[in-house]
């Protein structure tokens, strides 16, 4: 009965070794690198929060814009457009003065540059989250995989240990 209990005693401490010595290397091997990779996520998280601004402010200029012109339109006041010169001498207002679809693009230049200078730098925040987006992934996953792979053959060789296995 003695035998009995010392084995499984043997048992049990071999087992405590195990888990111990595998929280160790979980902690050891995952815990700076899951740490890393939330920090690193933070540039991401950066650029999306300031591609998500340009957004909105596209979003809010180009309603103002829009708003204005349609006021502009509906007063009919050529004059209060602010049509560029050689735009009105191609043009012949008496003719294409009551088409929204032709005048919209050449009223208030200035405001629609101003809107345009916003949807570029929404693209280019747009174009830059899915750079870094792209970057930390490919950087994250080489990383977890070799962690991974290295972690695998610290376990395998920890088993083998507790058996007594060389």
């Amino acid at each position: 009965m003695t035998d009995l209990f010392n084995s499984l005693q043997k048992i049990m401490e071999s087992f405590s070794e195990l888990y111990t010595r595998q929280a160790t290397l979980l902690q050891d091997r995952f815990g700076e690198v899951f740490t890393y990779y939330m920090n690193e996520l933070s540039s991401v998280k950066e650029v999306a929060d300031m591609q998500g601004r340009m957004a909105g402010e596209f979003v809010k200029q180009e309603q103002r814009l829009l708003h204005r012109k349609e006021q502009l339109f509906a007063e009919a006041k050529v004059a209060t457009w602010e049509l560029r010169p050689e735009d009105v001498k191609a043009l012949d207002l008496s003719k294409v003065g009551n088409n929204k679809v032709v005048m919209f693009p050449l009223m208030l230049p200035r405001e629609t540059s101003e809107v345009v200078a916003a949807l570029i730098a929404h693209g280019y925040y747009t174009n830059k989250l899915l750079t870094e987006s792209r970057r930390t992934d490919l950087k994250n996953y080489r990383t977890l995989r070799k962690h991974f792979k290295t972690a695998g053959e610290e376990f395998a060789t920890l088993m083998k240990d507790v058996r007594g296995e060389s």
